[in-house]
């Protein structure tokens, strides 16, 4: 008769083993590394080395940044988004930032996220050109009108001339085309009156949008400059677009309708992720659970 197992003889399964997080190379650990290397590959990988650990260090502190940073709650575009979100869209500012030569301050405070799009300050636009060697000339154009019974001059467009410096002559010269013209780029009341935009749901022309009626010089110029950016001097900020322009030439809130009026919408809608808005309002922690249960006080 075979023998009958008994439930105390059967042998345990282990438990999985506990996830470590890796040490760190010690500097000991990399000179050993070196040690092993041929001398004539030694230089080259110790150059690697430094490299990744310098990238490692920038991520991490990064990161830290970012955290506070997002969380501090003013910063208006990352307000709607869930802790995790605004972590990471920090961080991808302090990486686009650093491609384009500014500082993680500067980047949280110029570089957006807009329609899925990387975008800047018109400030931004306008130092970078001017670091790269470029200036204008601008010329502005006027229209008297009488407002409230006073004489005043309307602001109908604008041209800016652009310009190189030279080391040669210690100074700015035209910048010429292909017919020996200076070359010039402008935008006008006109400009403003074709272009086509979407706000609230609706089209209107780009006049008459609220900035574009209380400001239209500065409207105009920050317009211009754009222009010479993207047509004359692409290699400055290249992959970057001005913030303002990008609003107004994807159409957020059509996207959004469009969306909304498709008949492949869910019938329940999803739940609602909890922004950083709604934690810092409630004044809530943004611990997880357990770790709230360890800092708690201690009787």
């Amino acid at each position: 008769m075979p023998e009958q197992t008994t439930t105390s003889e059967v042998t345990a399964i282990p438990a999985p083993p506990e996830k470590r997080t890796p040490a760190r190379m010690t500097n000991q650990d990399m000179q050993a590394m070196i040690e092993i290397l041929p001398p004539e590959e030694r230089e080259q990988h110790v150059r690697e080395w430094f490299k990744l650990e310098r990238e490692r260090q920038t991520f991490e502190n990064d990161q830290r940044l970012a955290r506070v940073l997002a969380l501090s709650g003013e910063f208006n575009d990352l307000r709607d988004k869930t802790p995790e979100q605004a972590f990471a869209a920090m961080v991808a500012k302090f990486v686009f930032g650093r491609s384009i030569g500014l500082e993680p301050g500067d980047a949280a405070r110029y570089v957006y996220f807009t329609n899925g799009r990387p975008s800047v300050e018109n400030d931004v636009v306008a130092s970078k050109l001017a670091e790269a060697g470029y200036a204008w000339d601008t010329d502005w154009q006027w229209e008297e009108i009488t407002h409230k019974n006073k004489p005043w001059k309307k602001c109908t467009g604008v041209t800016l001339w652009l310009k190189k410096w030279s080391q040669e002559k210690r100074a700015y010269v035209p910048v010429l085309d292909r017919q020996g013209n200076p070359v010039s780029e402008s935008f006008t009341e006109a400009d403003a009156d074709h272009a086509t935009i979407w706000e609230k749901g609706k089209q209107i022309t780009l006049s008459e949008k609220f900035n574009y009626k209380s400001f239209p010089r500065d409207m105009y110029f920050w317009r211009a400059i754009s222009r010479i950016r993207k047509y004359h001097v692409p290699h400055v900020l290249r992959g970057s677009v001005v913030r303002a322009e990008v609003m107004d030439v994807t159409p957020q809130e059509a996207a959004q309708m469009a969306a909304q009026d498709s008949p492949e919408t869910p019938e329940t809608p999803p739940p609602v992720a909890r922004t950083v808005r709604d934690i810092v309002m409630n004044q809530e922690s943004f611990l997880p659970p357990e770790e709230k249960k360890d800092d708690a006080p201690r009787t």
